[in-house]
């Protein structure tokens, strides 16, 4: 409202989450609308039906409301905790979400603020967001291959990823779950690597060695 009144020219674009997003059907309708359920992370803006006093608002200083996922706003967690250092809740990182999601378009040197409130995050689930985003960055890789099931077989696996500059995060060893061939154990390894590209050169130097890693891809979970 302060921004709106004493400087008209500026735009004002309001954001929220897509598992609970009431305002673009209450200004389509002209009267606050409700949603039946709120799936969000971002708990702070879940709210299911604007106020009455709230929508006029709305539609008088408020020029475009966009609408962005969870995983639009884990990625705008994760900006801020990475590149700002700053622990940000999902509602107040809604709208770094949409500016990194680019549902906000704006032309190279325009001013363009977001406001940034809110810590009230849990930690387990700030892990799980940055750990989340950087799977889809490529910095974190799962591959699976089969090694001889002998004394030092897999010491040689875990040389080579050293060797290429990954980190192991997790590491797992299995038989029977596998249905490896008699004479292999099937092993499962987490890594931790820069980037996308950096990624595909451990797969290339455990492949040069002889291995056949698989790669798993990200992949969406049903709802």
């Amino acid at each position: 409202m302060a921004v709106k009144s004493l400087r008209p020219e500026v735009r004002v674009v309001g954001v929220q989450a897509e598992g609970c997003a009431p305002v673009n059907l209450s200004l389509k309708a002209g009267a606050p609308v409700s949603v039946p359920a709120a799936q969000t992370i971002a708990d702070g803006i879940a709210v299911k039906r604007p106020g009455r006093l709230t929508l006029p608002l709305i539609q008088r200083y408020v020029d475009q409301v966009v609408e962005v996922s969870d995983d639009e706003i884990a990625r705008g967690i994760a900006h801020c905790a990475q590149d700002l250092k700053l622990v940000v809740e999902g509602a107040g990182a809604a709208g770094m979400g949409a500016l990194l999601a680019g549902k906000v378009p704006f032309s190279p040197g325009q001013t363009v603020a977001t406001v940034l409130c809110g810590g009230n995050i849990d930690g387990n689930l700030l892990s799980r967001v940055i750990e989340q985003v950087l799977v889809r960055q490529g910095r974190y890789i799962l591959l699976k291959l089969a090694v001889v099931d002998r004394p030092g077989a897999l010491a040689r696996v875990v040389s080579l990823v050293a060797e290429a500059g990954a980190n192991i995060v997790d590491i797992f060893h299995r038989r029977a779950l596998w249905l490896a061939p008699l004479g292999k154990v099937g092993v499962e390894l987490v890594l931790e690597v820069r980037d996308a590209q950096h990624g595909e050169a451990v797969l290339r130097a455990l492949e040069q060695a002889g291995y056949h890693p698989e790669r798993e891809r990200v992949g969406d979970w049903p709802d």
